[in-house]
This record gives structure tokens, C-alpha cells and sequence, in this order.
């Protein structure tokens, strides 16, 4: 299986290096008998997007990534492209990154903590790349509905396994990765706005496709997410309707939960030689005698928090100390805690409440980029463009809480890919002037 990773990854990189290297201009493709064409500097985000889909080894993904940010950083300093593209995410993002960049200097893994700065970098320069490559609103459309149409496919192959399941999918678990219903959280808001512009009820069955995997697959944070996203789009689109119908999908959501005991094992733990949060000890993590299933996490966590919070509030122990640990021999547990399942614990504990404040400061400016054009524009697809990227960062500060999204570099670029095309949108409508769609 390991050399299919491989040779789907060199597929993937070959098919999105030549975006850069063959002078061809438009890509075109027919949906539902409509041609719809985008420059090939979008053509290669889809193809890292799509190439997001499979899984493989994590030094694999993080490889594939790292060699289009590469050449898509080269492309915007041979262009003489602007780096500066929103002032308040830039500068906020890199006082964020000067910080954990200087607490290198009393980490105590080193090599840690310059993988931990390059994961962090990798969504910036896709982000610039998004904006820069986006050349009008046709391209912009073209590549969401595109996207939407790969992803439902994806579901159709991989998605559709009894709950729990995961290896009675069709090519298998380990072939496309456990990460998709953290992905389709983020894209919801695709399918959604399409439907608002499109008025075609087809998109409305793609949303609820999207559900699919988040719950055969018990993704519990995924769910979480899309129903966080599902519940904004209801609230804005429909007001006090909306509203009803988002506490109607709680008490729906709750009842499943509680009717299914398969779903209430997997949310409350249970017995089958699992350990939940209530069963597992301090002691018992450190004697290294118990398996743990992601219910213990506040027992993990209390580990890393007495090793490497304690007595470091403000300063942390320094970017990578703690990932170090995690995969050394110190660390007993190290054959299913490997990682956090925490970004945000993981950020304090390395960069401390300094490191967590700036990027919460971060998150807020985009958070406020995206509210402005909610609320200042007339343009339907410039709001429902800002409505999709709110929807996707707020499922990734939801998500972060849950998982290392960081360290999955297939997750942590796809908001920030939207977000650069949103801004160019902006732009594109503010230039022409154009008040509706």
C-alpha cells in the first residue's frame, strides 16, 4: 500500500508542477452541459486539494505540500507579486510567527520545532498564491463547483461504511485517510452558497452528502463542525426560521445520540477494552500499562500541561519541546500518543499564553475581514463568499480544539486557499463596481 502512496503522490506533484512549466492558459470542463474554464494557477489549488483527499504517510503529505509551496513562494517572487495582500491578517500573522519563531531559541527540540514552523508557514504562501492566482468571478465559480463535484464523488466511493466501520469502505480506511470529515466540515459552505446563487436544490442534497462520512465514520468533532457551519448558513439565510430549525437539529442530534448504543459508546465511551476520560488516571498514562481511546484526552493532557505548562505560562517551553517528547522514549505511551489532539494546548505549552493570544489575535483580524463583507455588501456572491470562509475558519478553531490540525497539513490549508480567493473577489467586485451578481 505504501508504494500506491507513493505513486499517487508523484502523479499529483508531476500533474501540478506542469501547471507551472506548460503555457497553457485556460482549463475547461463541461458541467451540465455549460463550459466553465479557470487559469491553470487555479487548476493546480484544485489539484492540491484533490491530491489532500489521499492519504499516505504523514512525512508523504507533508512532502507533496511543501514542494507546490515552494514553487508557488518562487512564483509570487518571480512575479513581483505583493506579500501584503490584507495588512491586518499579514502583520498579524507575522508578529504570531516572530514570536514562535523566537521561542526556537530555548526549545529543546530544535528540528521539532523548525517541521512546527514550516506547518505554519505552508497556509500563508497557499493563501497569497490563492489571491494572486485568481484572475475574475468565472474563475471563482469554476473552481467551487468543480470542487463540489470531486468531493461528492469522493463520498460516493469512500464515504458509505456501516458506523464505525472504517476499513468496510470501499478502497479502505487506510487508503484515503480518517481526516475527510474534518475536510468536508470546511467545505460545506460550498455546496450551501451555490445553492443560494444557483437556486438548483441539487446543492442542498450535496450538503447533506457531505454529513455522510462525519457520521458512519463517528467523526465526532467533524459533526460537530458541520453542524456548526450548517447552523450558521440556516441563521443568516432565514433569521428566526433558521433558528427554530438549528435547536430542531440539536434535539435531533441528541436523541440519535442517546437512542444509538453504538454512538453513545463512541461519545461517552464504554466497555469492548476501551478506557474513556473517567476510567483513566494520571498514574495509569504514566505507568504506561493502559491503552486510551480520544475520550481520555483530559487525561493525556494533564501530562503535557504538568511537564511543560507549569511554571512557563507566558514564555512556553518552546516550539517543538513538547512534540519531542512525544515521540522519544521518555514518553511511555508513545505507541498511541503521539499527538496532542489539541492545537490549542499544544500552542500553550510551547509558545505559552504570548503564543496563544497572538494567534488568537491572528484569527480575530480574519474573523473581522470576513464580517465586514457580510455586512457592507449588497454583492450575493461576495456574501455568501464571506459567509463560506466564516463557516471554514470557525470549523477550524473548532476542530483545532479536538485534533492536531497543524501537524495535517492537508486540513490547515483548505481555509486559507478560500480565503485568498475571497479577497481577490472583493476586490474584483470593489473595482467593477458591480452591486449584484
Amino acid at each position: 500500500m505504501e508504494v500506491t502512496y507513493y505513486i499517487i503522490g508523484i502523479i499529483f506533484l508531476v500533474w501540478g508542477l506542469s501547471c507551472f512549466f506548460i503555457p497553457r492558459k485556460l482549463y475547461f470542463f463541461n458541467y451540465h452541459n455549460q463550459i466553465l474554464h479557470y487559469y491553470r494557477y487555479v487548476h493546480l489549488l484544485f489539484l492540491i486539494v484533490l491530491s489532500s483527499l489521499f492519504f499516505g504517510s504523514n512525512f508523504l503529505n507533508l512532502g507533496r505540500i511543501s514542494v507546490f509551496s515552494i514553487f508557488c513562494f518562487l512564483w509570487l517572487i518571480i512575479n513581483k507579486c505583493s506579500l501584503i495582500i490584507n495588512k491586518a491578517i499579514i502583520y498579524s500573522f507575522a508578529v504570531f510567527y516572530c514570536w514562535i519563531s523566537y521561542t526556537l531559541s530555548y526549545s529543546e527540540g530544535l528540528a521539532e520545532g523548525l517541521l512546527m514552523l514550516a506547518k505554519y508557514f505552508i497556509p500563508i504562501i497557499l493563501f497569497i498564491f490563492a489571491y494572486h492566482s485568481l484572475k475574475c468571478i468565472n474563475d471563482y465559480l469554476a473552481w467551487l463547483k468543480r470542487i463540489n463535484r470531486v468531493l461528492v464523488i469522493y463520498i460516493c466511493v469512500h464515504g458509505f461504511a456501516p458506523i464505525g466501520q472504517w476499513e468496510d469502505s470501499i478502497l479502505g480506511w487506510n487508503f484515503f485517510g480518517g481526516e475527510h470529515g474534518y475536510m468536508l466540515a470546511m467545505f460545506l459552505g460550498v455546496p450551501l452558497s451555490l445553492y443560494v446563487q444557483t437556486k438548483e436544490k441539487k446543492y442542498l442534497l450535496y450538503a447533506l452528502v457531505y454529513a455522510i462520512p462525519s457520521v458512519t465514520y463517528m467523526r465526532r468533532a467533524a459533526f460537530a463542525a458541520y453542524s456548526l457551519v450548517l447552523s450558521l448558513f440556516l441563521v443568516y439565510k432565514y433569521k428566526i426560521k433558521g433558528l427554530i430549525l438549528v435547536v430542531l437539529l440539536f434535539v435531533g442530534i441528541v436523541f440519535a445520540i442517546l437512542s444509538s448504543p453504538e454512538l453513545r459508546e463512541r461519545f461517552f465511551g464504554g466497555d469492548r477494552g476501551k478506557q474513556n476520560a473517567t476510567s483513566v488516571s494520571f498514574e495509569d498514562l504514566e505507568s504506561g500499562d493502559v491503552q486510551i481511546n480520544s475520550s481520555g484526552r483530559d487525561a493525556m493532557w494533564a501530562i503535557v500541561t504538568q511537564k511543560f505548562y507549569i511554571n512557563k505560562e507566558y514564555l512556553g517551553s518552546g516550539l517543538g519541546t513538547m512534540k519531542k517528547f512525544l515521540i522519544s522514549e521518555d514518553n511511555k505511551n508513545r505507541r498511541f500518543f503521539l499527538i496532542l489532539h489539541n492545537d490549542y494546548l499544544h500552542l500553550l505549552c510551547e509558545t505559552g499564553l504570548i503564543g496563544l493570544f497572538l494567534w488568537v489575535v491572528f484569527y480575530l483580524s480574519i474573523f473581522i475581514s470576513l464580517l465586514k463583507s457580510i455586512l457592507k455588501n449588497k454583492n450575493v456572491l461576495l456574501r455568501y463568499s464571506s459567509l463560506m470562509n466564516l463557516g471554514a475558519f470557525l470549523s477550524l478553531g473548532l476542530i483545532m480544539y479536538y485534533a492536531n490540525v497543524v501537524s495535517s497539513p492537508n486540513i490547515f490549508i483548505l481555509p486559507f486557499i478560500l480565503l485568498g480567493f475571497h479577497l481577490k473577489i472583493v476586490e474584483i467586485v470593489k473595482k467593477d463596481n458591480i452591486e449584484r451578481l
